[in-house]
């Protein structure tokens, strides 16, 4: 029979890597993108830019990710200047 672990609980290194690759800051930035975009872009963008966010983290990484979208789909509208959440 297993005996459960008496120490803190930890997800593991692979949700260690998924939060330093999103960062509140990334999240920030993703909600402020999607939110500039008409509604019936918004759910194909995001897929788009999960897509394209291997080897890139933080807000940084999620505006290279959006304009690698962009950049494939032309179609898709570009937001004017992306302002960032407040703390």
């Amino acid at each position: 029979r297993h005996t459960p672990s008496v120490g803190h609980f930890h997800f593991g290194p692979e949700r260690d890597s998924y939060e330093a690759q999103w960062t509140p800051a990334a999240y920030d930035r993703l909600h402020a993108l999607l939110d500039a975009l008409p509604i019936h872009w918004r759910f194909f963008a995001k897929t788009e830019i999960f897509r394209r966010m291997k080897g890139r983290s933080g807000p940084e990484g999620v505006q290279a990710a959006f304009e690698a979208v962009c950049e494939r789909f032309p179609e898709l509208p570009r937001p004017g200047p992306v302002r960032e959440a407040a703390e």
